[in-house]
């Protein structure tokens, strides 16, 4: 049980830190979309995108752990 406690406990370390990569990355998105630099936007939001689908898939791995 602590194992499950402590994946958990790093699961959500991890998330956090994405969380706050998400953020930033927006905000560098929007200024791009500010400064008129349409292909860095681009790749930004695609960073972003992908960030939240690593969310998604931290979400799972802590369902899936409570699960057990």
């Amino acid at each position: 049980m602590n194992a499950e406690i402590d994946l958990i406990d790093k699961l959500t370390e991890v998330n956090a830190m994405v969380s706050g990569l998400i953020e930033v990355v927006s905000r560098a998105a929007e200024n791009a979309n500010y400064e008129a630099d349409a292909e860095e936007a681009n790749f930004l939001y695609l960073v972003k995108r992908n960030l939240c689908t690593v969310q998604e898939q931290i979400k799972e791995c802590k369902l899936m752990t409570v699960g057990e």
